[in-house]
């Protein structure tokens, strides 16, 4: 996958797959991931960034 921020520095982070990744603005940021089984996986974004950082974060999910 590849991510991009706009407006700040932001860090992905995806623990079930080794993944801790720093956004720079306007510099889009590859992301190798490799799951190894279905099921769904968290992520979170890693680098406090303002009013509503605890809420950024989402679902990875694999299917076969």
């Amino acid at each position: 996958i590849e991510l991009t921020s706009l407006d700040r520095r932001h860090g992905f982070q995806a623990p079930d797959f080794h993944i801790d990744e720093e956004m720079t603005p306007g510099k889009p940021t590859p992301v190798h991931l490799v799951p190894g089984k279905t099921g769904t996986y968290s992520f979170h974004w890693s680098l406090f960034c303002g009013n509503g950082h605890e809420e950024m974060v989402g679902q990875i999910l694999v299917e076969p």
